[in-house]
């Protein structure tokens, strides 16, 4: 059964990263041997594992093989119920697999509902990480709103604080977080990661509000908007815009090497945690390459996106 999961999983992860118009020949043929394995051992079908089975179950549906939502019955351990109440990963597969329902099939109706009241009974354990963040962020939202509804001008530094943190990243690192098997996010990961925010994560989202301020500034930022870093560097260090946006720019460079360093002096659990931040950090140097702005206008990553994607590579 080793084969079958090994291929589920790797099928999986190759369609979420987005990269399977890239392997389409290796999954048609990966997605043909995991259905012939059910056909030829039933047994192989469902496994042990509510995770496999589920994700084995959904995958086929997806690729146009029918596969019985009997697969599912060996779990069952009364009408609507099913094992694996306190998995979290096997009842968010279940859930999405259940999706795949046809016209008729109430039992997968029943699983959805099931994996529903047992995710959401969960909540509370799994994301209480993310709660404290989440109340961080919104003291931090209504602490920049006073200040742009009150004309307050920050110094540099109580800038840097707050709009770093107002930028959602530190969030956003634990959201995905949330989407790494469970050997790598561990709950010891999760709560370092959290409030108070270590200076890893706090570096990662300030690299992200500093690309964003130097963007805004050569592109021009809305009235109502709260100063960037650039104006408020140049109204307390007196120096001109051009002279601003090099400092700031050297201090983004500073926190990539705190960045750097974080990755060779975190304990090997937490590396993950470094690395995912680092990952964020790159994903905000593209969005912002060169002071453009791919998140505010499409049109900006248009170019980038045509020449990954659709451009012919020259040879």
């Amino acid at each position: 059964m080793g084969g079958v999961a090994a291929t589920v999983a790797l099928v999986d992860t190759v369609e979420r990263l987005g990269l399977d118009s890239h392997f389409r020949e290796e999954i048609a043929a990966a997605i043909s041997r995991v259905h012939v394995a059910g056909e030829e051992g039933p047994e192989l079908a469902g496994s042990d594992d509510l995770h496999v089975a589920a994700t084995r179950f959904r995958l086929l549906r997806q690729h146009g093989f029918w596969v019985s939502a009997d697969v599912f019955d060996k779990f069952r351990d009364g009408a609507v119920n099913f094992g694996a109440t306190n998995d979290a990963r096997a009842l968010l597969s279940l859930y999405h697999a259940a999706h795949m329902a046809v016209p008729g099939e109430s039992a997968l109706d029943d699983a959805i509902a099931f994996a529903r009241r047992h995710l959401q009974a969960m909540i509370g354990e799994l994301r209480s990480p993310a709660a404290e963040q989440f109340q961080l962020q919104l003291e931090y939202y209504m602490q920049e709103a006073e200040w742009t509804n009150g004309k307050y001008q920050p110094s540099f530094e109580e800038h840097e604080e707050l709009s770093s943190m107002s930028t959602g990243l530190p969030m956003l690192n634990l959201m995905a977080l949330m989407g790494y098997d469970r050997a790598v996010a561990t709950q010891e990961l999760f709560d370092w990661m959290s409030a108070p925010v270590p200076d890893v994560v706090r570096a990662g989202a300030v690299i992200g509000r500093f690309l964003n301020d130097i963007s805004s500034y050569k592109l021009g930022k809305n009235k109502n908007d709260l100063d960037s870093a650039v104006e408020c560097y140049m109204q307390e260090k007196g120096v001109t815009g051009e002279e601003a946006v090099a400092a700031i720019a050297a201090m983004t460079e500073h926190r990539w090497r705190v960045l750097n360093q974080a990755c060779m002096e975190t304990d090997r659990a937490l590396l993950p945690g470094v690395q995912l931040v680092a990952s964020i950090a790159r994903t905000c140097e593209v969005i912002y390459l060169r002071g453009r702005d791919g998140y505010t206008f499409g049109s900006h990553a248009k170019d980038l996106v045509t020449a990954l994607f659709l451009d012919p590579i020259p040879i």
